[in-house]
């Protein structure tokens, strides 16, 4: 990971800690612009994406994070998180991502 991104990834990191989830989006959007397939940072946009209350849009954060490493954990929690908070819309999301879930925690 080059010295920018890193840089870029733990300014991020700070700002989600002080619940400044606009500023910490925002900068990730610029990594992503430069590196599409970061999968910290499409964990933690979708993360914030979610406290924003744009929940479709950090969802599909998670998906790409899942896409890229199906075995990491991180990005099927956030997508639980997710749909967890709103069980009405994803359901059927909720008992997939569950039943992976549980593959993890058996290991």
């Amino acid at each position: 990971m080059d010295n920018e991104i890193e840089s870029k990834l733990k300014d991020a990191v700070e700002f989600y800690q002080q619940s400044d989830f606009v500023s910490c989006h925002e900068l990730l959007g610029r990594v992503l612009t430069i590196d599409q397939k970061n999968y910290n940072a499409l964990v933690l946009n979708g993360s914030c994406c979610d406290h924003l209350g744009l929940e479709n849009i950090g969802a599909d954060y998670f998906y790409r994070a899942i896409k890229l490493q199906p075995d990491a954990v991180s990005a099927w929690q956030g997508l639980f998180q997710v749909g967890k908070k709103y069980p009405d819309r994803y359901r059927e999301l909720l008992v997939c991502v569950c039943m992976k879930l549980l593959q993890f925690y058996r290991r």
